[in-house]
């Protein structure tokens, strides 16, 4: 038929009205840099940032909830001042106060039903992937950034585990998982991923006001306890969402902040996420009031900032200190601070977060009852104060192994050896009654026995209430002694409660809001949350002291800068360890500790050295090393180094060696060092004189020095090195460990195994290497039953370049 042209009008007028209408319907909000519309149906129609629009292909709802196994979505939107009422496709409401800030536009849920169990702000889809920082939940391209930010430590980066895949397959989306020194981060726990053609934010909140069974660990249902109080609800969840120009969206969130009352963490006056000192390094030792003076000293001598006490606390929970390291609790702890104060030194501790041992009051001789649980378990008979046997219905919670098998029944604590299952039963064997100190007794089978959770470090753990008291307990201490940095090690403890990322923010939240002075504090833990950024000063981590320090953690510690890089976040290379010689292990060298301090130059990161008491004292060379991370660590915070030399250093197989010329001048040499070359002279055939002959590659025409060692048994004397180049030979005996040294100006000393220096022989000739390969002749004498073995390395180096510190 026909379309008459009053016809064509009419429809053409209908397809304007309905223009019309979609455009007052949709709403639009506006902060610095960035303006969003949202539709009729409460969905993002556009979303920009310095103009240019970034909405992903797609459709993404404002917000997004769950119940059930059900996904429930936005049909429309009703705003009523800054008042959003969402009506679900099940026709509930939703109310979120939506507010436009000079610094963000915000969202928070202030009405919602008890029949949803999550919310989901969004998820939404940006097209910017260029640069995703995955947990602070910012993404980077071109000119510009995008950003989307938990107010609250109940709103949580990431969708919880049982929800992941629906999400994922209702909004087509995944994302690589976030692989960290210390741990895999799955996608659905980030607050923004990756996604190839963009990049999804979801930050969720969830209904923690029952108890639950949850996905702990290996235990598919764990006893979790509902979270009593306001954050126990979804209502308050709160988030903000922010764009702004690339160069300056860090600055943006340090304004965000403080506009909605975030922490925001100062050191020496400026924002810890912008300050260097966040990036300073310091020492991890093990020192005791009687040698603090003596460790203040090194400290000094290496210009750091900080001392830490690596196992200062005989209990975890309450937090009592080692009377080794103390005498007088927290008073005696805050003379230590003061006496480091007075050497502008701040002291640290290291502690387990919510680990609890055995011998805390919190478990002995009365048991807390907040002992973090795993479940209930039914006893089938009665119970007398002397049976080492148990019998008990089924339960799946034995499924997965712990370490002390702890029981709790009343107030009694009771381990046990070996679980035999028969049937619906299950036999308990090898009982210890009254464990780790506390009262045997008698109980009914009607009596509750709990099955409690571990850890290997055999420790057990609080719930979450009593999780708050370690924090505040923490807290006190810091109150009382002044001490200014601690690292939450283990910090992911708090994840066995049941209560994923809201547990960790909850715990460093309630120890950070009740330090009285939160200025010049440096606190961090082996991994990074969502919220947590804004309260953590830096990330940091131990790497494995069963490793040389050229191949611990490399890989990782490098692989940690770029996501330092991309969180926005200082960036730490990790822990290294100064070690005196043991089993397979020599004492660290200079050319050790070089290494891993031009890896720190070069990504301009901190670093940790644990360097304990007895290696302090007995390393011959200890001040050497401390000299040489004082002059790297000074021209790295002075930014002394280049662009392309900090590429160079970058590189894990180059090796280098800074000179001090005087207080502003330096020589950085490029170091070729050799592998180790042996010589076993108990192989030497009948007539065949001591020695051996190798061939010698350096990159450089250059001195050569060397590190020579005696293994085995026996000794020599006068070694000698042959060249093209000529002849250097050494006068003396170098017995079975110990080292012959020979630096680059032909000096000779022989030490121990430690360094520690014993003699220092004459040197006749001049070691030098033409560039290339070189054959060598070594030689040296023997006693006719000795039958040692020699293990050289030799080091030339390249022609320097100047460094200038101004």
């Amino acid at each position: 038929m026909r379309m008459t042209r009053f016809g064509i009008k009419k429809a053409a007028l209908a397809v304007i009205l309905t223009m019309a209408i979609h455009l007052v319907m949709a709403t639009d909000l506006k902060t610095a840099q960035t303006q969003v519309s949202i539709d009729e149906k409460g969905f993002y129609r556009s979303i920009k940032v310095a103009g240019q629009e970034i909405l992903g292909a797609g459709s993404y709802p404002l917000l997004s909830a769950a119940k059930g196994n059900q996904i429930v979505l936005p049909r429309a939107l009703d705003v009523r001042g800054n008042r959003f009422v969402l009506t679900m496709e099940d026709g509930q409401t939703i109310e979120l106060l939506v507010e436009q800030a000079s610094q963000a536009i915000t969202y928070e849920v202030t009405r919602i039903s008890d029949d949803y169990r999550l919310v989901v702000f969004g998820p939404l889809k940006v097209s910017l992937c260029e640069v995703v920082g995955e947990i602070v939940g910012v993404v980077q391209q071109g000119d510009i950034a995008f950003a989307m930010q938990s107010l609250h430590i109940k709103t949580n980066g990431g969708i919880p585990q049982e929800y992941a895949d629906q999400y994922s397959e209702q909004f087509a989306y995944t994302g690589a998982n976030t692989e960290l020194s210390v741990a895999s981060i799955p996608f659905y726990n980030l607050a923004a991923v990756d996604a190839g053609d963009g990049t999804v934010f979801q930050l969720s909140s969830r209904d923690r006001q029952n108890v639950e069974y949850r996905q702990v660990q290996q235990v598919s249902r764990s006893l979790t306890l509902p979270v009593v109080g306001a954050d126990g609800r979804i209502v308050g969840s709160k988030i903000a969402l922010f764009g702004d120009l690339r160069t300056s969206i860090l600055d943006r969130i340090g304004n965000v902040e403080i506009e909605q009352g975030l922490p925001h963490p100062l050191i020496e006056g400026e924002w810890d996420k912008v300050s260097r000192a966040s990036m300073g390094s310091y020492l991890i030792s093990n020192f005791s009031a009687e040698d603090f003076d003596f460790v203040l000293y090194k400290a000094e001598r290496a210009g750091f900032k900080h001392v830490y006490h690596t196992d200062p606390f005989e209990t975890w929970g309450h937090f009592r200190w080692k009377p080794a390291f103390v005498k007088d609790g927290d008073h005696g702890v805050k003379a230590l601070v003061d006496r480091a104060k007075a050497r502008d030194i701040h002291v640290g501790v290291h502690t387990l977060t919510n680990f609890l041992t055995t011998n805390d009051p919190y478990v002995t001789p009365v048991p807390s009852k907040k002992l973090l649980k795993q479940g209930e378990l039914t006893l089938t008979h009665d119970l007398d104060e002397t049976q080492t046997e148990l019998e008990i219905m089924h339960s799946d919670l034995f499924d997965m192994p712990l370490s002390l098998n702890a029981l709790q029944i009343d107030d009694e604590l009771i381990t046990f050896g070996k679980v035999t299952q028969a049937g619906d039963r299950i036999k308990l064997t090898g009982c210890t009654r009254g464990a780790f100190g506390t009262q045997k007794a008698a109980h009914t089978k009607t009596s509750t026995l709990y099955k409690l959770w571990d850890y290997p470090y055999k420790t057990l753990f609080p719930d979450l209430e009593l999780q708050d008291e370690f924090a505040h307990r923490l807290a006190e201490i810091f109150n009382r002694t002044g001490l200014r940095q601690i690292s939450f090690d283990g910090l992911e403890g708090s994840m066995y409660t049941g209560h994923d990322y809201y547990a960790t923010a909850r715990f460093i939240t309630a120890y950070y809001n009740k330090l009285e002075d939160q200025a010049n504090l440096v606190n961090d833990a082996s991994r990074l949350d969502h919220y947590l950024w804004h309260i953590h000063t830096r990330m940091n981590w131990g790497e494995p002291w069963g490793e040389e320090m050229r191949k611990g953690q490399v890989e990782n510690r490098i692989k940690n800068q770029d996501f330092f890089k991309r969180n926005l976040f200082p960036r730490m290379l990790g822990w290294f360890l100064v070690r005196l010689a043991e089993r397979q292990f020599e004492a660290t060298t200079l050319e050790d500790l070089e290494w891993a301090l031009s890896e720190s130059a070069g990504f301009d990161a901190g670093y940790a050295m644990s360097i304990n008491m007895r290696t302090l004292k007995r390393h011959g060379q200890i001040d050497l090393l401390l000299d040489a991370m004082k002059n790297w660590d000074e021209l790295r915070f002075a930014q002394a180094f280049s662009t392309e030399q900090m590429e160079r250093l970058k590189d894990p197989e180059t090796e280098w060696h800074l000179q001090k010329l005087d207080d502003h001048n330096f020589l950085l040499y490029p170091l070729h060092i050799s592998e180790r070359y042996r010589c076993n002279l108990a192989e030497m055939q009948p007539g065949q004189p001591g020695g051996a002959d190798w061939s010698w590659y350096t990159p450089y025409e250059s001195t050569y020095a060397l590190r020579l060692k005696v293994e085995g048994e026996g000794a020599i004397s006068n070694p000698s090195f042959t060249t093209t180049r000529g002849v250097i030979k050494v006068e003396g005996t170098i017995e079975a460990n110990q080292y012959l040294l020979l630096d680059h100006e032909g000096n000779a000393t022989v030490t121990d195994q430690n360094y520690n220096v014993l003699s220092r022989p004459a040197v006749h000739g001049k070691a030098i290497l033409a560039e290339g390969s070189s054959s060598i002749a070594f030689a040296c004498d023997v006693e006719d039953d000795s039958t040692p073995e020699v293990v050289v390395r030799y080091i030339t180096r390249g022609k320097p370049e100047k460094i200038v510190k101004r």
